[in-house]
């Protein structure tokens, strides 16, 4: 059987503020690396800063895909457009700079949050992480809630498909825009991890961050409906107090739409005499995650709202336990051994934390490390044919 010619995918522009949505494109560009070669998309990088494409695309490189693969730049300035013009042999007036870019490159689809309207013979696949608007609007002002429920009904409007991540998230579209539903295609993403995680034992980074040898891990931005508050409450109430349970937690501190909370709660830690016993490390090397990870007791996903949770993903792909909030997208996603606490309920996740400290003890399991890494690759796999195929019916409704 002759296998399809590689689809040509390019990567729209995402802020490096949003690490979920750069994180999510190393994911699909490491499960692409997963296929036999074959199989695997070209990939690029749209970028508007088209003197640093390479550097831009390789930002989204990692252990799996060290050089960047095709980096796109979109070229700013007449003169740079009309050289692509004549480069394609297609009069000035027709391409727009960005279109042109696609084109040189060859893309067949592009992917992204963002609609092109100046591109018209390049299908979009688009991409509706979550709406998280709708769950948990306190997050925005209103302008912000209208300029996100703007921006999803533009790629319901524009692409050719829609990938979203849970079934959870495809409810919320039939529900907020039914009219689009048709085009929802569910791409359960996977996350791989380097073979290399496992060649160290982890508790080198007790040692570098200065940690005890048991805590709970939490690997969430500092955005308020990742709940930190009530892991704060939690830690002050019996039995998660009086069993000396400890909470580290990591991730990017900056949020836009709340620039002052990152602060507050330093502020409400340091005021509840509970800074040992819930520690802040704010952003750490990528590097760093998965150790902290195996060196946990328990993965810690308290959010109040996820599309699809990236941490229990690692969890999953690692083999270590996981203790999350009980909304819709964490029981959906089914880690093995799942625990799970009333998502406004400090005094329940107390009980379940002090449950799970006195179960679990730090550092890998190696039974379930060796069945996660047993089904990681075919998992892997599936996830980036998933992907793909909903990128070729872009192409084909595209044309």
């Amino acid at each position: 059987m002759t296998l399809p010619t590689p689809l040509h995918i390019a990567f729209g522009p995402v802020s490096g503020h949003w690490t979920g949505g750069v994180e999510y494109l190393r994911l699909v560009r490491r499960a692409f690396a997963a296929l036999p070669p074959e199989e695997r998309p070209r990939t690029g990088v749209l970028t508007w800063d088209a003197a640093n494409a390479d550097r831009i695309a390789g930002d989204l490189a990692d252990e799996a895909i060290p050089v960047p693969e095709g980096s796109v730049g979109i070229p700013l300035g007449q003169r740079a457009l009309n050289r692509l013009h004549r480069s394609l042999n297609v009069p000035v007036p027709t391409l727009s700079a960005t279109e042109a870019a696609l084109l040189r490159f060859g893309a067949d689809v592009v992917f992204g949050t963002q609609v092109f309207t100046d591109v018209h013979r390049v299908p979009l696949l688009g991409w509706i992480p979550d709406f998280q608007y709708a769950h948990v609007p306190e997050a925005y002002d209103r302008v912000g809630v209208h300029a996100v429920a703007s921006s999803a009904q533009a790629v319901g409007e524009r692409a050719a498909r829609i990938v979203m991540s849970s079934e959870t998230v495809k409810k919320d579209l039939q529900r907020l825009f039914p009219q689009f539903a048709h085009k929802a295609r569910v791409v359960r993403f996977v996350s791989p991890v380097p073979e290399g995680i496992y060649e160290r034992d982890p508790g080198w980074v007790c040692a570098e961050y200065h940690l005890p040898e048991r805590f709970f891990y939490i690997p969430n931005q500092f955005w308020a409906h990742k709940n930190h508050h009530l892991v704060l409450e939690a830690l002050t109430l019996d039995p998660a107090r009086s069993a000396g349970v400890v909470v580290v937690c990591t991730g990017n501190p900056h949020d836009g739409r709340n620039p002052t909370f990152f602060g507050e709660l330093l502020v409400h830690i340091s005021r509840a005499g509970l800074r040992d016993r819930m520690v802040i490390l704010g952003y750490v090397p990528r590097a760093h995650v998965l150790p902290l990870m195996r060196q946990s007791v328990s993965l810690l996903q308290p959010s109040r709202f996820e599309g699809w949770n990236v941490g229990i993903e690692e969890a999953k792909s690692l083999g270590k336990g996981v203790l999350a909030s009980d909304i819709a997208v964490h029981l959906e996603q089914d880690p093995p051994g799942g625990v799970y606490f009333n998502v406004n309920d400090a005094q329940d996740l107390s009980r379940k934390m002090a449950q799970v400290w006195e179960e679990r003890g730090p550092g890998p399991d190696p039974m379930l490390e060796e069945r996660a890494r047993a089904q990681l690759i075919e998992r892997t796999r599936a996830f980036a044919r998933a992907f793909i195929a909903a990128a070729r019916e872009a192409v084909e409704e595209g044309r």
